[in-house]
């Protein structure tokens, strides 16, 4: 598994081969910026940063120029991600809401 950025990410095992490149979007309700992709992580790289209302409200977008799931293609996908998290990011109990692009047939 090949991520780019800012942070390291170890490698797991997963089911299916995946690999995916484009573009990438999020705002976040941070005062200045988002503390999740700035702050401390722990020893799995989850974010452990407290956002600073205390709770994360973020829409996350997605564009795949290139990309694949196991046998499909996932080229040309859009993605939105809309999340809250009670707290840090990295300590779970998310509620979210995922929007897939209509115009896929995968």
């Amino acid at each position: 598994m090949v991520v780019t950025g800012i942070h390291e990410v170890q490698e797991v095992a997963v089911a299916e081969k995946w690999a995916i490149r484009g573009e990438y979007m999020e705002s976040c309700n941070c005062e200045v910026l988002c503390l999740c992709l700035l702050g401390a992580r722990d020893g799995r790289g989850s974010a452990l940063a407290r956002p600073t209302d205390g709770h994360c409200n973020a829409p996350m977008l997605f564009v795949i120029h290139d990309g694949y799931y196991g046998q499909v293609r996932l080229n040309g996908t859009k993605v939105g991600l809309a999340i809250h998290t009670p707290a840090a990011m990295g300590l779970g109990d998310w509620t979210f809401a995922l929007y897939l692009d209509g115009e896929r047939d995968a």
